[in-house]
């Protein structure tokens, strides 16, 4: 049994699914145009089932080998909340070699779940991921990371000072004007995220740091 959704360029079949064996034959089947529509979909009526479901879902996550179906598994198992998960989490986390493991997603799942082990494991990933990094230490709440943390809001608010006063000072050519924009857009982003991370850690540094921005 199917209703129809229109995404502003064709309609889609979504099915009904009356169990949680049917949701997973649909997702280990969808065709990959119906990926984005369905997953909400998928995602939504496994959280239906609450902790009934984690240890299908857990399954799922650790013998499937499709992408698709390890990605619904683990934003249902996010959203469920059950700490029966995290094991298989850990699992999908420390084989990144997988290309079908969804290893971002499962590195928010876990700081989202706030197990307090991730930190460990986000110190050292913090240059090269840095903006997810940030976001899972907020998540996490761990006042540890406002060793990190402030020292990088301070430099993005002096890399922003440096470009207001090079507007100031020097004429900008109107061919650099548009890199110049992407540069402050995308230290905005970056404060954006530093700023939510505090706000999530709380502590009387964090509070110090956001008052004075």
């Amino acid at each position: 049994m199917s209703q129809f959704e229109y995404d502003g360029r064709e309609y889609h079949s979504i099915p009904h699914w009356g169990s949680i064996g049917q949701i997973f034959i649909w997702v280990e089947n969808a065709p990959p145009h119906l990926h984005s529509v369905g997953m909400s979909y998928a995602i939504r009526d496994l959280v239906k089932y609450g902790s009934d479901a984690v240890p299908r879902l857990r399954k799922k996550l650790l013998t499937s080998k499709r992408a698709f179906t390890k990605r619904v598994a683990v934003f249902a198992l996010r959203e469920i909340g059950d700490k029966r998960a995290l094991d298989a989490l850990w699992t999908i986390f420390n084989n990144k070699e997988d290309k079908t493991n969804p290893w971002y997603d499962t590195l928010l799942t876990l700081s989202i779940l706030q197990d307090e082990r991730l930190f460990d494991e986000l110190v050292p990933l913090f240059p090269e991921h840095d903006r997810l990094i940030m976001m899972a230490m907020g998540n996490l709440g761990d006042t540890r990371a406002l060793l990190l943390l402030l020292p990088y809001l301070e430099q993005e608010e002096k890399q922003f000072r440096d470009i207001v006063r090079s507007v100031e000072v020097h004429s900008i050519r109107l061919d650099h004007f548009d890199e110049l924009l992407e540069q402050v857009k995308d230290i905005l982003r970056e404060r954006k995220i530093i700023v939510e991370a505090l706000g999530k850690i709380g502590g009387t540094d964090a509070i110090q740091a956001l008052a004075e921005i």
